[in-house]
């Protein structure tokens, strides 16, 4: 399927949406848009609209924290698609004649009518709402806790419907009566990964343990603290997958690698502030040195980080901190996570040698 890129030209809005109408937003908003449709009266295949409706479903996927995946529908002079678009994969049907074959398209259309907001994409356990100064915020579950937004910190969206899609917020619990910040993270994470929160909890114990740890500062001090984390249950209790819930455990065909992703929230007590946001020499200087005293304590224990990069290294209150350990560990053995096929890390920070896998 052709890859789109920000740099060439915007294609149009789409040409028709099967639109949400709920009381949590407005149903005249980009967000209510639950199905976009791209229609052209004769076939043309200089010209066709299939790269329009890619680009619109993106559009949905990549602007709407709450969509977990969306269906599209184009139409060429009498032949009808159907696309699915998730996290990990897309799909599209062959052409169906909606003229020799009416009652199969009045089907789809009463199936998207009458099903609910999860079976149409959206995340039931997130709530959009708008806060008193008109801006988007959302209350989000994580575990058994619920968490109210208020600033957006991060938002690494992709060009392409598929990927972690992680985004950051600034929260807080919405039974603590004093709104204590929090850092909430959401993304959408390679099956067979293990959790960020699980390997921070392992290795605040492995820290704990370490004998004459050298460092200025207690060596947990150089990681972030885990509230609350876990996967993504839907409304049956099952986790998140894009396979297992999504396409009921068929992955899709395909003559690469089949791959999978889950949902999963993880939530900070630090709020911290990225070495490439910092504004002042000395605080990036300081979070960079204290960067190096956590690697020195993961060498120490025999880990490897795998993804520093200038996004994971945060300053917290005078001390830096590194962060997103997702990617964490051991280089004393081998590892059977499937995640070591692949090259690891931020692509502005990876070694040539590593990039290469010469080394």
């Amino acid at each position: 399927m052709p890859g789109l890129s920000i740099r060439q030209r915007r294609p149009p809005p789409p040409d028709a949406q099967i639109r949400l109408v709920s009381p949590d937003f407005d149903s005249n908003s980009c967000f209510a848009t639950a199905v976009p449709c791209k229609l052209k009266s004769m076939r043309n295949p200089e010209e066709s609209n299939e790269r329009e409706l890619i680009w619109s479903c993106q559009d949905v996927l990549r602007d709407d924290p709450r969509r977990r995946f969306t269906f599209g529908i184009s139409l060429d002079d009498t032949d009808l698609r159907i696309w699915f678009f998730s996290r990990s994969h897309e799909l599209v049907t062959p052409p169906l004649n909606y003229l020799k074959e009416a009652p199969r398209l009045v089907q789809l259309f009463l199936t998207l009518a009458f099903a609910s907001q999860e079976e149409l994409g959206y995340d039931e356990s997130m709530t959009q709402f708008k806060d008193n100064c008109g801006a988007v915020q959302y209350k989000i579950q994580v575990g058994e806790a619920f968490y109210v937004t208020t600033k957006l910190l991060s938002d690494h969206r992709h060009d392409a419907a598929c990927g972690r899609t992680t985004r950051v917020w600034e929260a807080y619990r919405e039974d603590n009566p004093e709104r204590t910040p929090v850092a909430l993270k959401d993304l959408w994470t390679s099956t067979g990964a293990i959790q960020e929160g699980t390997q921070l909890l392992d290795l605040h114990e492995k820290l704990h343990a370490l004998e004459d740890p050298g460092t200025p500062h207690p060596p947990g001090q150089y990681f972030l603290t885990v509230l609350d984390h876990g996967y993504v249950q839907t409304s049956n209790g099952e986790d998140d997958h894009t396979i297992d819930n999504m396409t009921r455990g068929c992955f899709p065909p395909t003559d690469g690698p089949s791959y999978s992703r889950m949902h999963y929230r993880i939530v900070f007590k630090e709020v911290g502030t990225p070495v490439h946001n910092l504004q002042c020499l000395s605080e990036v200087m300081r979070a960079l040195a204290d960067a190096t005293q956590a690697l020195r304590l993961l060498y120490r224990l025999g880990l490897i980080h795998r993804d520093v990069s200038a996004g994971n290294i945060l300053l917290v209150d005078g001390v830096g901190k590194l962060s997103d350990l997702e990617y964490l560990r051991s280089f004393k053995g081998p590892s059977s996570s499937q995640l070591d096929r692949h090259v690891i890390g931020t692509a502005d920070y990876t070694s040539g040698e590593v990039a290469a896998r010469r080394y």
